[in-house]
């Protein structure tokens, strides 16, 4: 079988987990040596009266690989590790910008929620900040306006809170 010139170049997949395996299954992919990202949010649970911040999987269930499609066995041999997200037979690979775009919002703590998969609103491009050249959804909720950027890869988004002023209506060249 003819393996294609796509799936030899190494590239962002998202990799579905079992359950709360997310850390573990990171751990191995770094003793190992592959490229992947598990987004960690900050939460604060209550245990026995007592209040502890611990960090918690971003994106339940999933996490992002980077590797030649074809040389994903290392990767599904993992514990933990069901399957890599596909449409049909074909994987998803999630773009670069995508993964630099949620790098970033965690790296400089910017306020980040989960959100389904929206597919309403117009399509902007971030003009300024940590986030410029970003791609994403404009919609308002409560009199504010949000920027979703998603994963469509995992049907998940991540929203933050924007000014109108700092996106311009995206255009497709």
């Amino acid at each position: 079988m003819m393996v294609s010139e796509e799936h030899r170049m190494a590239r962002w997949y998202a990799v579905y987990t079992s359950a709360r395996h997310e850390k573990q299954i990171a751990k191995q992919l770094g003793q190992r040596n592959i490229v992947h990202f598990c987004p960690l949010q900050d939460c604060l649970h209550v245990w026995n009266n007592r209040k502890v911040k611990v960090q918690l999987p971003f994106f339940p269930n999933y996490l992002f690989v980077n590797f030649a499609y074809c040389d994903r066995m290392p990767v599904l041999q993992i514990p933990g590790v069901v399957r890599v997200v596909c449409s049909g037979t074909e994987p998803i690979a999630v773009p670069d910008e995508q993964i630099l775009a949620l790098r970033k919002v965690l790296e400089y703590g910017l306020p980040i929620e989960s959100e389904e998969l929206m597919e309403v609103g117009s399509a902007v491009r971030i003009r300024r900040g940590p986030l410029e050249g970003t791609r994403g959804l404009l919609v308002r909720t409560k009199g504010k306006y949000r920027l979703v950027i998603s994963v469509k890869a995992i049907m998940r988004s991540f929203a933050i809170e924007i000014d109108r002023n700092d996106v311009r209506p995206f255009e497709s060249n």
